[in-house]
């Protein structure tokens, strides 16, 4: 009786692993060295394209629109295959699991956001929405700023690097990332994770 019950624990803690972010296989991993490889001369932003969200509450697209990337495994080994073809070094299945090793446990983000106050994106709170359940952040990287001249207004620029333990999430449900400055403005941005992954 006694192993039934451990069986029957271990059958559903596989079966609950299987739900969360899983890692890639090596079909997946060959997939993605591909479209790094195919794509590796486009510029980064088609190169991110299906693995970008703007903010919710645009009114239009622009170079200006606050983004969100998400760095799934898949394009965190499309990435490292760009980089390798752009500098013509040879594309391997171990470069991309060491790739993939620096991530592992943490679903990543690259985050892209204006402010008319150039100290409004000082300090950061984020969260991770997906269903009931709540994640804030486990990293946020100092940012990195630029500021732009537009239409005589002068226009500050952050980019961000968000981290969060994804062992919880499900690779088959939305997230919604949201984000809030030191000026209380608050930012979503929205993923289908079963469509990136």
């Amino acid at each position: 009786m006694k192993k039934i019950v451990v069986c029957v624990f271990l059958l559903l803690l596989i079966a609950s692993q299987t739900l969360a972010m899983s890692p890639v296989n090596t079909f997946i991993i060959r997939d993605a060295q591909e479209y790094g490889r195919r794509l590796a001369f486009e510029n980064y932003s088609s190169f991110m394209t299906p693995w970008t969200a703007f903010e919710e509450k645009a009114q239009r697209l622009s170079e200006f629109t606050e983004q969100a990337q998400i760095f799934t495994p898949y394009i965190l080994v499309a990435a490292n295959a760009r980089e390798k073809a752009l500098s013509n070094q040879p594309i391997l299945l171990e470069n991309s699991e060491k790739a993939l090793a620096q991530y592992n446990g943490y679903l990543v983000f690259s985050i892209t956001i204006h402010s008319q106050d150039p100290s409004a994106p000082v300090k950061l709170n984020a969260k991770l929405v997906q269903d009931k359940q709540t994640l804030t952040a486990y990293y946020i990287s100092p940012p990195t700023y630029s500021q732009y001249n537009v239409n005589g207004k002068i226009l500050a620029s952050a980019q961000f690097y968000l981290y969060f333990v994804d062992k919880t999430l499900l690779r088959n449900r939305p997230v919604l990332l949201l984000l809030t400055d030191d000026t209380k403005h608050n930012r979503s941005f929205f993923f289908d994770l079963e469509k990136v992954l």
